[in-house]
């Protein structure tokens, strides 16, 4: 088995979120369908599996969160950090897409004693979930939860219901065998205010039909898990939207960057006997150069 996830990432399925309410819109339903994504960000950085399957999950429940912004404008930032070999998870979507990137893609560790990735191993216990809505509006929001298992799912639930105040069933998955992601994806259960006890214990009943949501996905799709899960509280699909793996970065972005460094450091860069400065995205992994002349040009801007 090589260390790192190497394949070809497109199939001829595209990625979606698949949007319902059940019983009469006490509760709504998000299943994301991510293998595509997923096998993208891991060629994109080269991870190992079980650091593919931490990254995984972050940016599945980053989606879950991106999809509920109100505004195209809008954007959400999750940082994971569980003090573990991986280092800091960070992931970002503006609800159609994600990006993302992490401190350490290569750790291998030992599977658990049942054969699956040690996800928890690699993230740690001891640490924090952030996540930074960017709405628009002067100040950010920010809410934070602490790290409960290092599986990524049961802390995303902790968040949802201590930053959100919505408790939710969060089940997240990405199955990996060898150098491919098999399946990747994740269901979101948000009970809304007013759901009446019954709903409720009806989907309590359910949840261990969702634990495993990355098998389940081999040879379903969302539509079919919500009859198949959902049957008899009258599940309504609300609509599908894509989703896909990209950055936006571009060499106007790193001007920035560049410029929030000052004049005085920029002039050191252009006065140095290098030709100039090449900057890396963390998120997609290409290059934007700026030669001296370019620089230069950049300290006059200031």
């Amino acid at each position: 088995m090589s260390n790192t996830i190497k394949f070809p990432y497109k199939n001829n399925k595209e990625d979606r979120i698949v949007h319902a309410t059940i019983a009469d819109g006490q509760a709504s339903i998000l299943i994301i369908e991510a293998k595509n994504t997923i096998a993208k960000a891991a060629s994109i950085h080269n991870t190992s599996p079980v650091c593919t399957a931490a990254f995984g999950r972050t940016l599945i429940a980053t989606a879950m969160l991106g999809v509920r912004l109100k505004s195209d404008k809008s954007s959400v930032t999750v940082t994971v950090d569980g003090g573990g070999p991986i280092g800091k998870i960070t992931a970002v979507s503006n609800g159609k897409t994600l990006k993302g990137y992490l401190s350490v893609p290569n750790i291998i560790v030992p599977n658990r004693t049942d054969g699956k990735l040690d996800v928890a191993a690699v993230v740690g216990t001891d640490g924090l979930i952030t996540v930074v809505k960017d709405m628009g509006m002067k100040a950010p929001y920010i809410g934070q939860t602490e790290m409960v298992s290092g599986e990524i799912g049961e802390d995303f639930a902790l968040y949802f219901m201590k930053s959100e105040q919505q408790p939710s069933i969060v089940s997240l998955g990405v199955l990996v065998s060898g150098d491919h992601v098999l399946s990747a994806g994740g269901v979101l259960v948000a009970p809304l205010p007013g759901c009446s006890d019954e709903v409720l214990d009806a989907l309590e009943v359910r949840t261990m039909l969702m634990s495993d949501i990355s098998h389940d996905l081999l040879d379903n799709d969302g539509e079919t898990l919500i009859e198949k899960w959902f049957g008899g509280l009258d599940p309504i699909i609300l609509g599908v939207s894509p989703l896909d793996y990209v950055c936006d970065c571009s060499k106007e972005r790193m001007e920035k960057a560049l410029i929030s460094l000052g004049k005085k450091e920029l002039q050191e860069i252009a006065d140095d006997d290098q030709e100039g400065v090449e900057m890396i995205c963390h998120f997609c992994h290409k290059n934007h150069y700026f030669n001296n002349e370019e620089i230069l040009q950049l300290i006059k801007k200031i």
